[in-house]
């Protein structure tokens, strides 16, 4: 009687701890190279429907910047340069934690920035003549830029719990400086928001105190922009990406 008993008290405890694993299961977060190739081949957690409508609010500004010549004032010939960037930007979202009323959605977006250079103006620099007929490119990708925005959904309402993400030189050659992070939450009844400035190429935020869930019957904004500088080749270029939910 007594095995019987114990028998059966350990199968409830087995069907309780079940249920509240159940209740918040967590997924295993993937790699940034799973991601990637998630983002590259459109897998994603969420619906076609909804990572357009994501992706519809993501945007890239990439900005040429004047050089200092040697008497330190700014040289607007200079915002003329052979070397033109690229970007190719890629999203993918993975739910990283689900209950019976509450889900974590992890939306990454990826910026691929390529450096095109055009070789006929640069032998037109060099050798003062050009001795190729047509115009010859060559593209070269110098940053990976990335973020992830973590967005708790519930009957409440959304809101912004983590951020991370950084820039990866796929180029020795590439300089970064002058970073800097804005996250928030934005609508109603609250908005929240703060602002990072990296010391190194990668960053994780947590909102402290944490965020207030913004009512999404009406107009709302969660999500994150970055700002760094990036010197190629000579030449330098303010880029700004945004990564809104």
């Amino acid at each position: 009687m007594k095995k019987v008993f114990l028998s059966l008290f350990s199968l409830a405890i087995i069907f309780l701890l079940g249920g509240n694993i159940e209740a918040n299961a967590m997924s295993k977060e993937k790699s940034l190279d799973e991601l990637y190739e998630d983002a590259k081949n459109g897998i994603s957690d969420l619906s076609e429907v909804e990572m357009e409508k994501m992706i519809g609010k993501n945007k890239v500004i990439i900005t040429p910047l004047p050089e200092q010549n040697n008497f330190s004032t700014f040289n607007m010939n200079n915002l003329t340069s052979d070397v033109s960037p690229i970007v190719d930007t890629y999203s993918t979202a993975q739910i990283v934690e689900s209950g019976t009323d509450s889900e974590i959605a992890a939306v990454t977006s990826f910026y691929d920035i390529s450096f095109e250079t055009d070789k006929n103006q640069n032998l037109i620099n060099t050798f003062g003549i050009a001795t190729q007929p047509d115009n010859v490119t060559d593209s070269k990708k110098a940053v990976r830029a990335y973020s992830t925005i973590y967005v708790e959904s519930t009957t409440a309402g959304k809101r912004l719990t983590k951020v991370t993400g950084g820039w990866t030189k796929l180029d020795t050659s590439v300089a970064l400086s002058d970073r800097k992070v804005v996250y928030g939450t934005a609508g109603i009844p609250h908005s929240n928001n703060g602002t990072l400035k990296p010391s190194s190429d990668t960053f994780s935020i947590t909102p402290s105190p944490a965020h207030t869930f913004v009512n999404t019957s009406v107009s709302y904004a969660i999500g994150m922009n970055s700002t760094a500088t990036i010197r190629y080749s000579s030449s330098s270029w303010s880029v700004y990406l945004l990564n809104n939910y």
